[in-house]
């Protein structure tokens, strides 16, 4: 919208389904692609599906309704949401629309279970992160498996004092073996240093 009132020109209509109102609530909620996402979660329409005037304020109507653990898949599902409709206009368009709800949920629920063991077992994980010499970049990436058949990868670089340059993650469903997963986790924060 901001964006829109700058730039004369500026078309509304949603790249994906011609709408008129190319608004962060069509794209998020009310967009064709959207409500194909929204459908594999098992979240009550009435939380995704109403007439809302912004997304906060859907956000505030999921909170007052769900527990703060559900609170937080149904954010998830909201950013990969976004995530879908950047893949589809960015020509790399995910076939398994219904499914990506879940693959959100399921990575919130592999992250707190793995945080809330660690509390239960009373592991702590202390940091032995080295900074590089100066002039230095230092990358730390890592892959895994996210639920039954998805992989993640990320990835985060830092100079010689700490400080946070870049990070990244992408996810998939095509998990191979940890082995692999390490190893294309490296490839993938390269090729972003390299670029």
């Amino acid at each position: 919208m901001n964006l829109a009132r700058r730039i004369q020109s500026f078309d509304f209509q949603c790249s994906i389904c011609g709408d008129s109102a190319d608004t962060d609530i069509h794209i998020l909620l009310h967009c064709p692609l959207a409500f194909q996402v929204w459908m594999g979660s098992d979240f009550p329409q009435e939380l995704w599906e109403s007439n809302f005037p912004s997304v906060a304020e859907c956000i505030i109507k999921a909170g007052n309704s769900l527990d703060h653990a559900r609170l937080g898949e149904f954010v998830a599902v909201l950013w990969e949401v976004w995530n879908a409709r950047n893949c589809f206009l960015f020509g790399k368009p995910d076939r398994f629309l219904g499914r990506l709800a879940c693959r959100a949920i399921g990575f919130v629920k592999s992250f707190r279970e793995v945080h809330e063991a660690e509390i239960v077992e009373g592991v702590v994980h202390p940091s032995h992160w080295k900074p590089p010499q100066g002039g230095l970049i230092k990358i730390n990436f890592d892959g895994g498996m996210i639920g039954s058949h998805g992989r993640g990868w990320g990835f985060v670089m830092r100079n010689h004092e700490g400080d946070v340059l870049a990070a990244g993650a992408s996810q998939g469903i095509d998990f191979v073996n940890p082995q692999t997963e390490e190893a294309r986790a490296c490839l993938f924060a390269l090729k972003f240093a390299q670029s």
